[in-house]
Parts: C-alpha cells; structure tokens; sequence
C-alpha cells in the first residue's frame, strides 16, 4: 500500500511537519530538521561548544547559590543540577500557578536570575548561534525552500533541506504560484 499524505495543521512559531502514514503505521518527519547536517549534530568540534561554555559558566555560578538554598530549603541535599532545575521550572510553574505566585522563586535574586539569564544566552550562542561555526548555516535550508516557492522552482540546495519531501514531488512540496504557502 503507497503511503498516504497530510499535513499536521500545527500553528506558527512551530516547525510545519508531514505526516507520512502507511496503515497502520504513521511516520513524523520535519522539513526543516538541522539533524540532517551531520557535522553540526555528531561532530565533537561543533557538538561541544556550547556544552563546555554552559559548564565553565554554570560551574562558577550554581555552587554559590547552593549554601544560601541549601538552608532556605533545609533539609535538602541540593545539587547544582537541582538549583538548575529549581530555576528552570520556576518561569512554567509561574505561568501555570500566576494567582498564588510561586514561594520558591523567591529565593533567587535579581542577580541570580540575570546570571541563569547569561547561563542560558551562552548554550544559545554557542550551540546554535554565531559563537558555533555552522550555528548560523541552521536556516539555509528554509531559505532555500523560500526562494524555491517566491520562484516556482524546485529547490536547488544541498544544505540543510529534507529532500526526501521537495525532491521534485508536487504532493509534498507543491509549486502552484500561489501567493501564500501553509506548511
């Protein structure tokens, strides 16, 4: 039996996806997934940039919060993973619970919370952003597909873009000249 097509109608900002469904199994696969550049996803070059610079920073900034947390919530044992923890579920459980507040968020500083702010912008930068040699090459393969539907061409490309769904198939990658594309 020949998979059948359909799209997931999944609202922006989140990546469009195809479901690929053969009964009855069903297959996800995203168009634009940067684990097709293998050198970015499995190269210890490009892999552990931001890993390292997370590390050096949250090593100097967790362990100086431990001793004041440690006895505002006596009688734990807190990691630094905790206290990291601890701070990333504090904005979710925020949002969840915004009537009541949230007791233990106050247990960070304005300075503290700028620090978990700078801890955060470094994994950023330096995984997928100018501070990592292919983070910036991540969106090639979207503009490609742009420039491929703003021409009606078929993409022409060999980054980043899953060509296994634009590969020359107008089912998957439709070029209608149409003025606004849903995928």
């Amino acid at each position: 039996m020949a998979p059948t097509t359909r799209k997931c109608p999944i609202p922006p900002p989140f990546p469009s996806y195809l479901f690929l469904s053969s009964s009855p199994n069903l297959i996800l696969v995203q168009r634009l997934d940067h684990g097709l550049c293998t050198a970015f996803e499995k190269l210890p070059t490009y892999t552990s940039i931001g890993p390292h610079a997370f590390s050096n920073f949250s090593s100097t900034f967790l362990p100086r919060l431990r001793p004041r947390l440690a006895s505002a919530l006596a009688p734990t044992n807190l990691t630094d993973t905790d206290i990291l923890n601890l701070l990333d579920l504090c904005p979710f459980v925020t949002i969840s619970d915004s009537a009541t507040g949230v007791p233990f968020c106050a247990l960070f500083a304005k300075h503290e919370w700028r620090d978990y702010d700078y801890l955060q912008t470094l994994s950023k930068f330096y995984s997928y952003g100018p501070g990592n040699p292919l983070g910036p090459t991540q969106g090639v393969g979207f503009v490609n597909e742009l420039i491929a539907r703003l021409t009606n061409q078929p993409v022409k490309d060999a980054t980043s873009v899953n060509h296994t769904l634009d590969a020359y198939n107008s089912s998957t990658f439709p070029l209608m000249d149409k003025g606004l594309y849903v995928d």
